[in-house]
């Protein structure tokens, strides 16, 4: 499947419509995922939770038990063993005859234990299984399907049924307990957020959602809303709404101070190619923290990952109105919210209530959306970035930079020569304006779809290798722009590209290969830092010849 978005032609009123019917779909969202939660609390003081936290423990002795993962400080319970009189080898007894460590002469289970412990495993296994079903029979709690049929109800109830299509009900109580189950199962969630406003809602199949005739139309006859549908009149898009469709998704994204809909069409099939593969043979692609070096056979440059440095006039600018907005937003709060801080400065621990004025919600607002251009025209110029490389090649070995460690703040409390403590903070800020791993996840999806062979590289000693030497120079000063390659110097980044594209699908060197296309490779980097100034330059020439070049538009 795949999805193609296009906007609605809304006027005061037509807005107006949707902003309730929203909040509608909001209401109903958010009592399925109190009601869950209030079942789940009631679950969770039932007496047999004990019991299951008791199976749980057992389970992962016995697991560790199994796999000798125990450590020789530790000790391991394991129930039903007092009734038999059984020497472990790699387990000996303690004072305890319920309790077992490990036994420094071996780590290996005696078979008949191993019998016995595997056996246990899943009588446990089928213990906790039965328990899970009784307590979420017990307490309305098995499955998705029960909170869609609630949600219908409730909008029953409420007299939403005029305005709310019936399967766009019933998938919101389906996203209600998909919200609960990612915290329960701990599947990329800590907590359910009740506060977030519901941005989109969906149907099941053409019935909620339908457009008909360029016209989006929700709701039943009496209440029906009918609202335009902005087509764009392309071929690319002749082409995509000719493929099977499969269901509606409406949106609401805050934009200029108010929300702004979109239909979002979900097709079945394969988009059409609108970039097909230009070029084949093998990519090298290192990634850096603002920069993607890339380097083909016919090839070699620079691009930034961001469509502005900071070089520019227009990003100074924005820059220092978001600077200015912060500063304002904070000596606002800190006026209304005098007893929320301490003498020093800091803010409370504990529950607090804020008190936010006009003028502080208008600069808020002010500020996200500057900051949601910045993102929009980020994401727009890697995806044309990510579909431009996508094009030079079918084989595409990549190095990408740990960003998310790079990002986060470093725990070491180090001091300068002076004396005086080294900031903590490292390159959050670089990574939130450049966002090197979106541009990864994209070139990814782009290269994989196209067929293209997509290859992650973790080699760390890559950066430092000297194909002329064929050795590591441990002494690389990793902070210079430049090194020398045998009589070359070459730009470091455009050097690792070059070296990935001579991979293998081992990941070995073709070192012939290496040798051969090297002075090509320093022709082909002369050309393009010729073209763009000193080796300091890269980053501003590159953005301003693709902007006044058109080098990444559709």
């Amino acid at each position: 499947m795949f999805v193609y978005t296009v906007k609605l032609d809304t006027n005061d009123t037509t807005a107006a419509q949707l902003a309730r019917r929203f909040k509608m779909a909001e209401d109903i969202y958010k009592y399925t995922l109190r009601t869950i939660l209030k079942r789940v609390q009631k679950q969770n003081r039932d007496p047999r939770q004990k019991q299951l936290k008791r199976l749980h423990k057992e389970w992962g002795d016995l697991v560790s038990l199994k796999e000798g993962k125990i450590l020789p400080t530790q000790s391991v319970v394991v129930k039903n063993f007092h009734d038999q009189d059984i020497y472990l080898h790699g387990f000996i007894a303690n004072n305890s005859k319920d309790a077992y460590k490990p036994n420094p002469d071996g780590l290996t289970l005696d078979k008949t234990v191993l019998k016995f412990v595997n056996a246990r495993i899943k009588a446990i296994e089928k213990e906790r299984k039965e328990l899970y079903r009784q307590l979420d029979l017990d307490y309305n709690l098995q499955g998705k399907f029960t909170f869609s049929k609630l949600a219908n109800d409730y909008r029953n109830s409420r007299g939403y049924g005029s305005y709310i299509p019936s399967d766009v009900a019933g998938k919101l109580g389906i996203r209600a307990w998909d919200a609960y189950s990612k915290v329960k199962f701990n599947n990329g969630a800590k907590h359910v957020n009740l506060r977030a406003p519901l941005l989109s809602m969906e149907a099941k199949s053409d019935t909620g959602l339908v457009i008909r005739y360029g016209l989006f139309k929700m709701g039943t006859k009496g209440k029906q809303l009918q609202v335009p549908v902005l087509y764009q009149e392309t071929p690319f898009e002749e082409d995509v709404l000719r493929n099977p469709f499969k269901f509606n998704r409406l949106v609401r994204r805050f934009e200029r101070g108010h929300y702004q809909y979109y239909i979002q069409r979900i097709f079945d099939g394969v988009p059409p190619e609108r970039f097909p593969i230009l070029e084949t043979g093998t990519v090298g692609i290192k990634v850096g923290l603002t920069t993607v070096a890339v380097v083909t056979q016919y090839h070699a440059a620079i691009y930034p990952l961001a469509p502005l440095s900071t070089s520019c006039i227009n990003d100074i600018k924005r820059e220092e109105q978001i600077i200015k907005l912060q500063q304002s937003l904070d000596r606002k709060r800190r006026a209304n919210n005098p007893d929320n801080f301490n003498e020093d400065g800091t803010v409370k621990k504990g529950h607090k209530i804020w008190v936010n004025s006009k003028s502080y919600l208008c600069d808020k607002a002010q500020l996200n959306d500057l900051k949601r251009k910045e993102k929009v025209t980020r994401e727009l110029y890697q995806k044309q970035l990510a579909n431009r490389i996508s094009q030079m090649g079918n084989r595409f070995f990549i190095m990408q930079p740990e960003s998310s460690s790079l990002a986060k703040r470093t725990t070491k409390d180090e001091v300068t020569k002076k004396g005086t403590p080294k900031s903590k903070t490292r390159y959050g800020k670089v990574v939130a304006n450049h966002a090197p791993y979106y541009f990864f996840s994209q070139l990814q999806y782009k290269t994989e779809f196209k067929g293209s062979s997509f290859t992650r590289v973790d080699k760390k000693n890559l950066v430092s290798y000297n194909h002329v030497a064929d050795a590591i120079e441990k002494d690389l000063d990793l902070t210079m722009k430049t090194r020398w390659v045998g009589p070359h110097l070459v730009q470091k980044d455009l050097y690792t590209a070059y070296l990935l594209a001579h991979l293998t699908d081992e990941l070995e060197f073709n070192h012939d290969a290496l040798q051969a296309d090297f002075e090509a490779f320093v022709e082909m980097q002369g050309t393009f830092l010729d073209s763009l100034g000193t080796v300091n330059d890269i980053i501003d020439n590159t953005i301003t010849n693709t902007q006044e070049n058109g080098e990444f538009t559709n």
